[in-house]
């Protein structure tokens, strides 16, 4: 692009890198789950990589004073159960997804998903049996769970059971704290943690980070809509009462300090800690409301306006007329918006819907690009002439980039406004994927679907 560099803000910039290609459907906020057509069972994806990344069973565990492995920027899963704390490398649990475990003689499953930053812990006894849980396969954007005694098929946030002998069960969840590896041992100095070997830190998932860009396509096509209300990757925090749903994103949280709504009834106070940790509270006590503002130093979080009592992270009131009083924990999750909304269609949006999409900055611009024909002929500025227009980067050698780049649920996500034109350029789709396959929908005017490069 020549002259004036600037990026146009109606462009629509996304880069489809194998793994990560959109793969998104048409914008809706139906759900496929409820709607009974066909069994959850028939409708899970990537089975045969699931079959293939067993769980972590009864993992070997080190106290901190001897975690060698452990950096302190490590993302970590960490749990407490009676008098035993114990955290679950981000770096490994990615490469198993499920871990069997028992903490302080308890049966525990930690249930993680590096592509949505999702991550549960659940008791895996239930009806004096001790379940043994793994992935099935993907479902709704993230991993579905699966018990080997019934096959009952479990949701992995929620330890809802969804599908089989078990469905309508819940398993019992744990509080999970996802935070650093230097702040959990800070709280826990005598935690153990998971050990695995310095090389399972590359690999599979090893790119991924909390609230990454984009969904995979596997994942993508196990979505049953598109909810656009807020970007795919929005980390949210989700809580469901008895009588309503609502997602909270951190960043919303985060800007309030602490927030005092009321869901389903039910008067909560939520308050982000550290960077993507979100703890919940019933805010009554007593027979009344208290309402909460955050404190900074020590062990307290937040503060009640009404007997200026200090609370921490773990509802106990620390100081103040309520000293030894604890609130009532709230078990929700943190997760990315996509994986929230496919199993929660009818969700509330604290703080109310804001645009989605991924906005540009301004003064980004996009580099001059000379791409070879594929016809052979010399190579071809890529120019943005100002009109909105979808770039998708891709190899050859990936097939689900061949076979999703670009698709009709491209097409149909990308609309252009009325009296504008729209292009597509997509890079070396040419040799398998022509544009009259790309969608009809393109010869409609004010649609350009250039030669690809």
């Amino acid at each position: 692009m020549r002259g004036d560099r600037r990026m146009n803000p109606g462009v629509l910039f996304a880069l489809a890198l194998c793994t990560a290609a959109l793969g998104l459907a048409s914008p809706t906020t139906g759900g496929a789950a409820a709607s009974g057509r066909s069994r959850i069972v028939d409708r899970i994806r990537g089975q045969a990589i699931a079959a293939a990344h067993p769980p972590m069973e009864a993992p070997s565990v080190v106290p901190a004073a001897r975690a060698s492995h452990m950096r302190d920027d490590d993302v970590v899963l960490g749990v407490v159960v009676g008098q035993e704390s114990r955290a679950y490398p981000w770096w490994i649990a990615k490469n198993f997804h499920v871990v069997n475990d028992t903490v302080d003689g308890v049966p525990v499953a930690i249930a993680f998903c590096e592509q949505c930053t999702g991550a549960a812990a659940f008791r895996r006894d239930l009806d004096g049996r001790v379940l043994s849980i793994e992935v099935a396969g993907a479902y709704n954007g993230t991993i579905i769970l699966r018990d080997r005694q019934t096959r009952t098929l479990w949701a992995p946030f929620s330890g809802k059971a969804l599908e089989g002998p078990l469905a309508g069960r819940t398993l019992p969840r744990l509080p999970l704290s996802l935070t650093r590896w230097a702040e959990w041992k800070t709280r826990h100095p005598d935690t153990g943690v998971i050990w695995g070997p310095v090389q399972v830190r590359g690999g599979h998932g090893s790119w991924y980070e909390p609230g990454k860009w984009g969904i995979v396509g596997e994942m993508a096509a196990t979505l049953p809509g598109w909810d656009p209300r807020l970007p795919e990757n929005v980390l949210v925090y989700g809580l469901e009462l008895p009588g309503g749903k609502r997602s909270y994103p951190l960043s919303e949280v985060k800007s309030h300090g602490v927030v005092n709504d009321t869901l389903a009834e039910v008067p909560v106070a939520l308050l982000v800690v550290g960077e993507f940790e979100v703890v919940a509270f019933d805010r009554r006590l007593g027979g009344r409301r208290l309402e909460f503002r955050s404190a900074a130093g020590g062990e307290a979080v937040m503060l009640d306006l009404e007997t200026q009592s200090a609370w921490s992270r773990q509802g106990v009131a620390v100081s103040g007329p309520l000293r030894g009083e604890r609130l009532a924990r709230l078990e929700g999750y943190v997760v990315e918006w996509h994986v929230w909304a496919a199993y929660n269609p009818d969700t509330e949006i604290f703080g109310g819907v804001r645009p989605s999409g991924h906005h540009v900055a301004a003064g980004v611009a996009f580099p001059n690009l000379f791409l070879p024909s594929v016809d052979g002929s010399a190579p071809e500025e890529l120019r943005l002439t100002g009109d909105p227009t979808l770039v998708a980067l891709w190899t050859t050698w990936c097939a689900p980039c061949r076979a999703e780049t670009p698709n009709e649920i491209w097409c149909g996500a990308f609309s252009p406004r009325p009296g504008s034109r729209s292009r597509i350029a997509s890079s070396t789709s040419a040799p398998t994927i022509s544009s009259n396959r790309c969608c009809a929908g393109l010869a409609t005017p004010g649609w350009c679907f250039p030669r690809s490069w």
